[in-house]
């Protein structure tokens, strides 16, 4: 998947628990476990998720992409990796 950097609206590091009523579309979840990887469709917003653990997560919000509201993946060093996205934005 690529996102294109003028269709970011914000990116932060943070928890997300996701609500208990996504729908799978196609994307494997362990919620007990708080795995999920995949396409998520919760109300009208599409969300690309792709996590073991709910927190330090790189949490980007998008407007205007074509499919997703929203990216949320771990990393490493999220902190890091927002950091050096939020340098590419446009101002």
């Amino acid at each position: 998947m690529q996102i294109p950097y003028h269709t970011i609206k914000s990116v932060l590091v943070d928890y997300f628990d996701a609500p208990k009523w996504m729908i799978r579309m196609p994307g494997t979840s362990f919620a007990p476990l708080n795995i999920y990887d995949g396409s998520f469709k919760y109300g009208d917003d599409w969300y690309f998720l792709s996590y073991e653990r709910k927190e330090s997560l790189v949490i980007i919000e998008l407007t205007e992409h074509a499919k997703y509201k929203y990216v949320i993946f771990q990393v490493y060093d999220p902190t890091m990796i927002a950091s050096q996205i939020r340098k590419c934005l446009p101002e």
